[in-house]
């Protein structure tokens, strides 16, 4: 049942999408910044709930731009269609790279990026 549970809010999220959600409610789940590059993010996101959680790997982010948070949106056609299980006690690694999402690589600046949680970043 609680499996069914996260499985239909991974649904829900994927289908009315993170732009409206600045991050997400889930207890006993962290995510950490491991690296960030131009090129890529990496992010470990540890599951410490007693059952697995199912997420999208739907993210927002946003650039710091004159003091003020600014959106940087998806190329056309960019979809969302996977959905990552991550058992109990576990930890699993995701790398997102900027160039299947924007097309082009990020410019130096402060970031960041809501997935799951909300975590800041920045590029030299």
């Amino acid at each position: 049942m609680k499996r069914l549970t996260f499985l239909i809010v991974a649904i829900l999220f994927i289908t009315f999408g993170a732009e409206r959600a600045e991050a997400s409610n889930i207890k006993k789940v962290d995510v950490d910044v491991m690296d960030a590059t131009s090129s890529y993010v990496k992010l470990n996101v540890k599951n410490r709930r007693s059952n697995s959680i199912y997420i999208s790997q739907k993210f927002v982010l946003k650039k710091k731009v004159k003091g003020e948070w600014k959106k940087i949106y998806f190329n056309e056609n960019v979809f969302f269609a996977k959905t990552i299980q991550i058992l109990p006690n576990e930890n699993k690694v995701i790398k997102i790279k900027w160039k299947n999402y924007f097309g082009k690589k990020l410019k130096k600046g402060k970031y960041k990026i809501v997935f799951i949680k909300t975590k800041k970043f920045s590029l030299k």
